[in-house]
């Protein structure tokens, strides 16, 4: 009995396209439930998809803090598992690219992690002709906030140099490294077992009170 749990072990590390897991923070920035997928911003700004198990007892909304146990899978999602909610963000930072933008509508489209974002310009945020709205294909640092009816505002839109994100790259990195160590323990009341599978949808960053 315990070589068949040994092997069982070695099987499931060994298996193609997963890496060891390891725990993740950041805030819910979208929610696909046909999917079962949302797309959560890190502290850097970073969007990663996450897969969840198909049972939830409720389902993520935006705006929430989650912490979890994150598989990397070969199509760039995460497995996610281990699920806790540790209270809901105001405010939140997302790194993405322009894919569109509505003077008229004010609204900005983002393509952050694989997700598509789209989002309201708040009220107070005009461009101006010696600030002109990013272009579509540029690189950008969005501070949003989170609304009452689960929606993103757009507060500020600065496009970002190509070589500060590569720095902001590498501090993230070195973030889930240190993370990588955390406690594993404690649900949301999810199922914990890991959720695969592939699928598309979702992105965000981390937030700030």
């Amino acid at each position: 009995m315990k070589k068949l749990s040994l092997l069982v072990a070695v099987a499931a590390l060994a298996a193609p396209g997963t890496a060891a897991a390891a725990r993740e923070r950041g805030v819910v920035v979208k929610v696909d439930r046909q999917a079962h997928l949302v797309a959560v911003a890190e502290r850097g700004g970073s969007v990663v998809r996450v897969h969840t198990p198909r049972a939830l007892s409720k389902p993520f909304r935006i705006g929430q803090r989650l912490s979890f146990a994150a598989r990397q899978l070969r199509n760039g999602t995460v497995a996610g598992s281990a699920f806790r909610v540790a209270g809901r963000a105001s405010r939140l930072t997302i790194h993405g690219t322009v894919r569109a933008f509505n003077s008229r509508k004010q609204t900005i489209t983002l393509s952050a992690g694989g997700a598509t974002l789209r989002m309201k310009l708040a009220a107070r945020r005009t461009f101006m002709a010696s600030s002109p709205p990013p272009k579509v294909g540029s690189d950008v640092t969005v501070t949003a906030s989170v609304q009452d009816d689960d929606t993103l505002e757009a507060d500020d839109v600065q496009e970002v140099d190509n070589n500060d994100q590569a720095e902001n790259d590498d501090d993230q990195q070195a973030e889930n490294d240190d993370q990588s160590g955390d406690d594993q323990s404690g649900d949301d009341g999810a199922s914990s077992a890991p959720a695969g599978g592939s699928g598309d949808s979702g992105s965000g960053s981390g937030g700030d009170d």
